[in-house]
């Protein structure tokens, strides 16, 4: 899928932490509130302009059912196909059970085009919001990139905990534990050229030898850089857009 240009345009929405309760807030953010007017702000000012969408986790709060049909009624509103991935604050099975109801919303496990993989990996682990991989899952994981080096396609990796640090020890204290196997095959295939995740917070770009990370900001609230014991937010939403094509990846982020 792409648009008549060539571009695969895509809406990055990540964190949006909702309540069960449309009026529930969190360090003082209306989550549901927050999600409805960047989906308003987004309609009203990029309609036509994507081609799909990302939602790269931490969609619930209190892992209810409630606050995921909440969730998915807003996605819905985009009218394109939505690719999701669970985050730590997520009950993976209630999220599949309410968004496998939707006729546009898919679980991400590899997505591609002419020119680019997307390849999810799973970073959540039940009881703990530090990010980790199993072997499982990184078998998997592996198996996709296998096949994506065979026709030479460029690869974006889209999971939600964030691998490089930014230093923000909120957020930096849970982000992805170590997994060797993992960092040397990011190194050691060229053709990975990108990494999305969620989690954060927060709008960061870390370049590492052949790939770029790309954090997105969540549609509730940002943790201020550099935040530790004493809390402190940023009270924006913000989104991010990807544009992929034959030679290139390129992104912007908003804030509103």
């Amino acid at each position: 899928m792409k648009s008549d240009d060539g571009v695969l345009n895509v809406i990055q929405i990540t964190d949006t932490h909702l309540f069960s309760d449309k009026s529930a807030t969190l360090h003082g953010n209306c989550t549901y509130q927050s999600l409805s007017k960047t989906i308003d702000h987004i309609i009203s000012s990029y309609a036509g302009k994507y081609d799909i969408a990302f939602v790269t986790g931490d969609i619930s709060q209190d892992e209810s059912l409630v606050s995921y049909a909440l969730a998915l009624h807003e996605f819905e509103r985009l009218s394109v196909p939505i690719y999701w991935i669970s985050g730590n604050h997520d009950d993976e099975n209630k999220m599949k059970a309410v968004f496998n109801t939707s006729g546009v919303a898919k679980q991400l496990t590899k997505f591609s085009t002419d020119f680019w993989d997307f390849v999810s990996i799973n970073t959540c682990r039940p009881g703990t919001d530090k990010g980790y991989i199993n072997d499982d899952d990184f078998y998997l994981f592996s198996e996709k990139i296998k096949e994506s080096k065979k026709t030479n396609k460029k690869i974006a990796i889209i999971m939600h905990h964030h691998l490089y640090p930014v230093e923000t020890p909120v957020v930096d204290d849970c982000m992805l534990q170590s997994h060797e196997n993992f960092i040397n095959l990011l190194n050691e295939t060229e053709q990975i050229k990108l990494i999305i995740c969620g989690h954060v917070h927060g709008d960061y770009k870390i370049s590492n030898k052949n790939h770029v990370l790309e954090t997105c900001p969540a549609t509730c609230f940002q943790w201020k850089q550099g935040t530790s014991i004493e809390i402190e937010t940023e009270n924006k939403s913000g989104f991010k857009i990807h544009n992929f094509d034959k030679d290139s990846h390129r992104s912007s982020t908003v804030f509103i």
